[in-house]
């Protein structure tokens, strides 16, 4: 195998999100196999210093970028550097317009294998190249954070008011190509806002949406500092997944291998075991609710679940 060297990003430099979750799984999984690599943090370092530090160290590179411009950035320089150029495309694919999805699409053809992690997308972009792959991006935690304190007492609290707890999360405020809110966080505080049989936990580590809304009814809480998700989802009974647009989402896998019903927007493929609903339906939203109540994990789709790092290693093993 050629030297390995990763382009991502990890939480402590950017901010708590699937992909930056998924990168520092990743990283912790090539430790724990015994594989070694070189990790070059982007955002820690700046852009130009990692387009530098593709330019000098050729072999084998492995990109995390969700910004399609930016990784056509990263894709050239790997080219530039006569490295093998493998990336993960962490969105589904119809996201993006404009500029960005030229951008992808010329990415598509210039990379050696790009990496989807939904069907859907698999299925279009092996017609751009032919050497894509189909890996989906959730790696189970080798070891989680604890919560903080003030996390813990907002759980109990909510815990204490003797209601089912329904959380959803959302690494940033955002909006998609057609300005619908992409994680569906406004519709599902005026859902809640109407059905106070529920509270409503908001995982929202930046802070964004619990600014944007507040102030909101007593069965909505936001949670607006880092903490692990994982840990959270332990504490809740039904996880919501409201997104206008989708990759593999992490959460939505974490909260099956936990045994918890996770209800989810039908706008991409989902894992056996979610129960789907339509993107900001409130009958369909309510209909899934009450399915909820007869879930079982039992039959949730990762009893099997693929060994991620595994089949990455195996990726880099052609190279």
């Amino acid at each position: 195998m050629k030297r390995l060297i990763i382009i991502g990003a990890l939480p402590e430099s950017s901010f708590v999100g699937g992909v930056t979750i998924h990168v520092q799984r990743l990283l912790q999984g090539l430790d724990a196999k015994g594989i070694s690599y070189e990790f070059a943090d982007y955002k820690k370092m700046g852009v130009l210093k990692a387009c530098l530090f593709i330019l000098q160290h050729r072999g084998c590179v492995h990109i995390h970028v969700t910004n399609p411009i930016l990784l056509l950035i990263f894709v050239v320089c790997c080219k530039l550097s006569l490295s093998k150029c493998i990336f993960t495309l962490h969105a589904n694919h119809g996201r993006f317009s404009g500029v960005k999805r030229l951008c992808l699409s010329m990415c598509l053809r210039m990379a050696d294998v790009p990496v989807l992690i939904n069907q859907r997308s698999y299925d279009v972009y092996r017609r751009i190249n032919k050497h894509a792959q189909y890996i989906p991006a959730f790696i189970p935690p080798v070891s989680e954070p604890p919560l903080h304190e003030d996390v813990r007492k907002q759980i109990m609290s909510c815990k204490q008011k003797g209601m089912p707890i329904v959380s959803t999360n959302a690494s940033k405020t955002a909006v998609d190509k057609d300005g619908n809110d992409i994680y569906g966080i406004e519709f599902l505080a005026a859902y809640f806002t109407a059905h106070k049989s529920f509270t409503l936990l908001v995982s929202d580590p930046k802070g964004g949406y619990k600014k944007k809304l507040s102030p909101c009814a007593d069965n909505i809480v936001f949670i607006d500092q880092p903490h692990s998700y994982f840990e959270l989802l332990r504490n809740i009974d039904i996880f919501v997944r409201n997104t206008s647009t989708d990759g593999d989402a992490l959460s939505v896998k974490e909260a099956l291998y936990l045994g918890k019903p996770a209800l989810c927007s039908d706008v991409v493929d989902r894992p056996a075991g979610t129960i789907l609903f339509r993107y900001c339906d409130e009958d369909s939203l309510s209909k899934a609710l009450e399915e909820a109540r007869t879930f079982s994990d039992r039959d949730n789709g990762l009893c099997e679940q693929c060994d991620v790092v595994e089949e990455l290693a195996v990726l880099y093993n052609r190279f």
